[in-house]
């Protein structure tokens, strides 16, 4: 999903709120790639104390209240949800979809109202996108790598992104409403019995730093953060990679087009 979906979320839930607060709202909501504020992608958000966490690597010993950007005690999160609809008090601010629902819960939105929002907007994704992989070789592959799908999305909405992308048949196992990033800890060693294959041996791409990349990494899965907005540049690069299309991850991982993906 593109930021521009993000953005119509946003503004879906606004309608939810008195006039009086729209207006406030979306400014604290948007642009997603702000570094400069405390509320800000790759933070979790401590829904009963209105706190917002510096995630344990990335900003160890980093709080702050969300009103007005005070100091607060900094905690260690071991588990934060990390998809519209957790229940949970901390959530995982990995992408535009979270950091929109956490400062609409904030603001008095349930998360019933969350998910009808979300289940709007994504109903519009009707017609192949701009990315669309129907002709791309490698999902077609029979001799290449494994390649699994795990999202949050429901098996609906999921299958509907797949057909819309070009991808059918292009997976060899599909996760849905996968529950990440906790959902990673039952889905590696799954996919390691199931596959044969050690799990230093995968690698996960995927677009949320908070759900995808940092997760894998901890479980011993290699990871490519693919950030096409530019919404992680406050973040420099550990011990994962950085692109910026999906098409350079493809030719990294095609033999015959040679080229190595490069940290940024």
């Amino acid at each position: 999903m593109t930021t521009s979906c993000s953005t119509a979320y946003a503004r879906v839930l606004a309608a939810h709120l008195p006039s009086s607060l729209r207006g406030t709202f979306l400014h604290e909501t948007l642009p997603f790639a702000d570094p400069n504020r405390q509320f800000r992608m790759g933070r979790i958000y401590d829904r009963v104390e209105g706190v917002l966490l510096g995630h344990p690597q990335l900003e160890p010993g980093v709080a702050s209240a969300w009103d007005d950007g005070s100091p607060r005690p900094w905690k260690r999160v071991a588990e934060a949800g990390g998809h519209v609809g957790a229940m949970g008090r901390y959530l995982a601010l990995g992408d535009a979809w979270m950091l929109v629902t956490a400062a609409a819960l904030r603001y008095g939105v349930s998360t019933d109202e969350c998910l009808e929002a979300m289940a709007e907007v994504r109903s519009w994704v009707s017609v192949p996108p701009p990315e669309s992989y129907r002709t791309e070789g490698f999902f077609r592959a029979k001799d290449g790598p494994l390649r699994i799908l795990v999202t949050n999305a429901s098996a609906g909405h999921a299958q509907a992104m797949v057909e819309a992308l070009g991808l059918e048949g292009a997976f060899h196992h599909c996760f849905t409403d996968a529950c990440k990033p906790e959902g990673w800890r039952r889905i590696i060693p799954w996919l390691e019995q199931a596959t044969g294959i050690p799990r230093d041996a995968m690698l996960a791409v995927g677009d949320n730093l908070l759900n995808d990349v940092l997760p894998a990494r901890h479980l011993g899965v290699h990871a490519v953060l693919l950030d096409r907005y530019g919404l992680f540049q406050r973040h420099s690069p550990q011990d994962w990679t950085v692109a910026r299309s999906l098409d350079d991850v493809i030719a990294a991982l095609t033999p015959q087009r040679h080229p190595q993906l490069a940290r940024s």
